[in-house]
């Protein structure tokens, strides 16, 4: 065929070209941006033997090539305020740069400066920094422009970013970083953005306005490419300190909006796990801070058992005790309490984090299957030195002090019921029978000095209307099994119900 015949027959609209996909083009470019900008620790990092040589050739007073004035200006210059002759050999290789008149090399001084850790290296970066800022116009225009933008040359190290972030409300968190040119490689995990984190958490930790509330929570979150903005805030290695700093300082006397309360739970649990099951991960946390977040849990696993209970026939039963127990929860009396639910219970709460009424898994803990109804449950408290645990339906409640080694301990995932059950084992136990609101609250006071809700009133009337101290209410050990009881349940022989064997169930 003549190529003027193909020609004529060739038709454009059904020629087929292979086309890669969107998102492989912009992984493709964003490689490539990447690459261009030398922002791979790796390619910027000197070899030892490299650091060596640069400090041998300097004492030598030799000149340096201009790749290793590079490499070392982007990811060395730390070593030299190792050196007893740091200074000397820093002012050295200052003047080396200067006389390599390379816009490059001046860029790769920027890079390491932004690099540094400014408060691990104040000497060396603070050096830097005012040989930089004599120098401005060696910077090539790029960065000239970023340096002027976002001060990233100022005294007052990351101070203006910081403010950016949280005030700039025409811009993305990640639009400005991106804007600044450190928000990615090394650049977002070094000093300079490192100082910038730091102080927009102090920021924060200030007080909460909602408008930097969020602006803070968006730079938690992660980009559009699925990662997080600033290394700092990392599941396994974030700074932990610094934003609970943030996070809870505000609240160390006083209680949030409930919307916000619940965000700052939630992105806290999600990102560093329950602090009650994961202490390690929360060792470095200000015990303040903990208090804060454990005062909301501790809320909170109380009304985790309501929401339970309301899904069984216990309503009733609970009513009394959810008031009594209500009020040292709500008067921040009760400084840890947790939870765990029967087998049937259990699998409830799994169904109500699916449908997500409970927010986690982690925020309760199974009873072992037991000659115990499958929805029974339990939950702990601790008020001042006391551990209590306290059952529904119809169940005991027992009290152990804090020197009893039998006391159940907090935050374990499963539970033996015939360990709970035990009645030798607490130093005080009380079946829900009679007034027995007042014989606890009584003996919770006696423990603690920790007023109830009756002594908060100060007076309790008896079915006579006779008014009763509540202080006059003896005390008394059983002389079968020594528990610690009010004197008016013992037998006129000294001994407990239990010790009878009356007919009360021991749950």
């Amino acid at each position: 065929m003549a190529l003027l015949e193909y020609l004529n027959k060739f038709q454009l609209n059904k020629m087929v070209v292979n086309r890669p996909s969107i998102n492989a083009m912009e992984k493709s470019a964003r490689k490539i941006e990447k690459q261009a900008e030398g922002l791979d620790e790796v390619n910027i990092k000197p070899s030892e033997a490299m650091i060596d040589s640069v400090i041998k050739q300097l004492r030598e007073n030799q000149a340096l090539e201009r790749k290793t004035l590079k490499l070392m200006a982007s990811g060395g210059i730390e070593y030299f305020e190792k050196l007893p002759d740091g200074d000397k050999l820093f002012q050295q290789f200052l003047k080396l740069i200067l006389n390599a008149s390379s816009t490059l090399v001046f860029k790769s001084l920027l890079l390491g400066y932004l690099r540094l850790s400014h408060e691990e290296f104040p000497l060396i970066s603070n050096g830097v920094r005012k040989f930089l800022i004599k120098n401005i116009t060696n910077i090539p225009d790029r960065w000239f422009l970023k340096v002027k933008k976002y001060d990233l040359l100022g005294e007052d190290v990351g101070r203006n970013l910081s403010n950016q972030l949280l005030l700039n409300q025409n811009e993305t968190t990640f639009g400005i970083l991106k804007d600044s040119g450190l928000h990615r490689g090394f650049m977002i995990s070094g000093g300079f953005v490192k100082q910038v984190f730091k102080r927009t958490c102090e920021e924060v930790s200030k007080g909460h306005r909602l408008d930097t509330l969020n602006r803070f929570f968006e730079l938690l979150e992660e980009n559009c490419e699925g990662e997080p903005q600033v290394p700092f805030v990392q599941k396994k290695s974030g700074d932990i300190t610094a934003i609970t700093q943030a996070l809870l300082n505000p609240y160390l006397n006083e209680t949030p909006d409930t919307a916000v309360k619940e965000r700052i739970e939630n992105f806290l649990l999600d990102r560093f796990q329950d602090p009650r099951v994961n202490a390690t991960r929360w060792n470095r946390v200000d015990e303040r801070y903990k208090a804060v977040l454990s005062r909301w849990l501790t809320k909170e696993s109380f009304e985790l058992l309501m929401k339970v209970l309301s899904k069984t026939n216990d309503k009733k039963q609970w009513a009394d005790r959810s008031k009594f127990w209500g009020f040292y929860i709500n008067n921040d009396l009760v400084s840890d309490a947790w939870v765990a639910f029967g087998p049937d219970a259990f699998s409830l709460a799994n169904s109500m984090v699916e449908n997500g009424s409970i927010k986690s898994r982690g925020a309760y803990a199974k009873l072992e299957k037991s000659n115990i109804e499958s929805v029974h449950s339990v939950i702990f408290m601790k008020i001042g030195d006391l551990t209590v645990s306290e059952w529904t339906h119809d169940g005991k409640v027992r009290i152990y002090s804090s020197s009893n080694n039998r006391a159940p301990k907090f935050y374990l995932i499963r539970y033996s019921p015939p360990f709970l059950r035990s009645d030798v084992s607490p130093d005080y136990r009380k079946s829900h029978l009679g007034n027995w609101q007042a014989d606890v609250e009584e003996y919770i006071y006696q423990q603690t000095g920790i007023k109830g809700p009756n002594k908060s009133k100060g007076i309790r009337k008896s079915k006579n209307d006779s008014v009763n101290s509540l202080d006059t209410l003896g005390q008394a050990s059983c002389n079968s099994c020594g528990a610690i009881t009010q004197e008016r349940w013992l037998t006129p022989d000294g001994k407990c119900m239990s010790c009878i064997g009356n007919k009360v169930r021991t749950r």
